[in-house]
């Protein structure tokens, strides 16, 4: 076969020229080609974090990139871990909780996730309030040793609770006197959120970081279509799904009493709080999920809407504009918002579906 120096193009320089550019062009195009049609690769790393397990899964081209990024993210988990966490001594928020002064200077993510924290708290009126902190260690659900303290003892620990008495100014957190934060409930949200900035900036794609029952989602599934993610019945064991809604370059967060609880003389106990009484919150919802580009927004909020019950979550995310999913305490209803019914399938056919705003039929 004779080679391109030899081929003869009848002294048509142009021509000769044309072809050759051409083969280059095709040869520049083959990678994107390959990776466009071929079949993506699958990362996964999963580990025990943040009190839960974390499953990240990315996909792409190249093996040695993907892993790179899931160590880096693994890391950053650990990093972020290490800021917010009142369960380690050395935490920036730990610090802040054990200061005898009113005034504290802490790092810029310490003070960004407090101020946006506070944000969330004046939005839900308090029912997601991270000064919840004294209440929290009280009861203890979530530990070895759960239990159920005497109302005077919830009556003082009340009295530190107030979202209203923190601020945060020129890097420092100013709190009352005895007060305390806990990021339980913004922490996954805001961590997932920084993951997705770093995955993107990594050139990754196509992801999902589950963060315990916070997931997030980058661009489309490996099929190119949006993800679809279920949503857990809060009445049957973890996997069991009443709905599946997709989604695309967002977050799904679900909260609910069924997460970490204990029961003591028949009586179920949950994590998530009435910031009014320091009990439990007496709900009439079993469930709430948030869909959101802002993880972190979507985190706090599960918990305040929960806290509100069904009539005043309602109002909240009609007038904040906020797509969300709420499972009676009943199990048999579930109400949505409008802008997400053409992406959510109910699966449970026991289950009746309302549209928050609409009038009941």
């Amino acid at each position: 076969m004779p080679s391109f120096a030899s081929l003869s193009f009848g002294g048509n320089k142009k021509i000769y020229a044309a072809i050759i550019a051409s083969l280059l062009i095709l040869a520049m195009l083959v990678p994107s080609l390959r990776e466009k049609y071929s079949e993506p690769v699958k990362a996964e790393r999963e580990s025990y974090k943040l009190g839960t397990v974390v499953r990240l899964t990315v996909y792409g081209s190249d093996e040695k990139k993907l892993d790179s990024a899931l160590t880096d993210a693994m890391n950053e988990i650990d990093r972020l871990e290490g800021l917010f966490s009142v369960n380690i001594p050395s935490s920036e928020i730990s610090k802040v909780n054990s200061s005898k002064s009113g005034r504290v200077k802490v790092g810029r993510e310490c003070a960004d996730i407090t101020s946006f924290s506070l944000r969330q708290a004046k939005m839900t009126n308090g029912a997601f309030d991270p000064t919840i902190e004294p209440i929290v260690k009280l009861w203890g659900i979530g530990t070895d040793s759960p239990r159920v303290p005497s109302s005077d003892e919830i009556k003082n620990a009340l009295k530190y609770v107030d979202y209203k008495k923190i601020s945060v100014k020129d890097g420092f957190i100013i709190k009352g006197e005895g007060q305390k934060l806990d990021m339980g409930a913004a922490a996954k949200g805001w961590i997932a959120d920084r993951l997705a900035e770093m995955l993107k900036k990594r050139g990754i794609k196509s992801a999902i970081i589950d963060l315990g029952g916070n997931l997030s989602v980058i661009g489309e599934s490996p099929k190119k279509r949006p993800w679809k993610l279920g949503l857990q019945h809060p009445a049957k064991p973890r996997g069991e799904y009443f709905a599946i809604v997709e989604a695309s370059d967002t977050s799904v967060v679900t909260s609910g009493p069924y997460e970490r609880n204990f029961t003591k003389d028949g009586h179920l106990y949950h994590h998530i709080f009435d910031t009014k009484t320091g009990y439990p919150a007496e709900s009439d919802l079993a469930s709430v999920t948030v869909i959101s580009q802002n993880s972190a927004l979507a985190d706090t909020l599960c918990t305040g809407l929960f806290a509100m019950g069904l009539e005043k979550a309602s109002e909240l995310v009609l007038s904040e504009g906020v797509s969300a999913v709420f499972v009676s305490k009943d199990y048999k209803n579930i109400y949505i918002t409008k802008d997400i019914s053409s992406a959510l399938s109910l699966k449970d056919d026991t289950m009746k579906l309302h549209i928050i705003g609409e009038s009941k039929n």
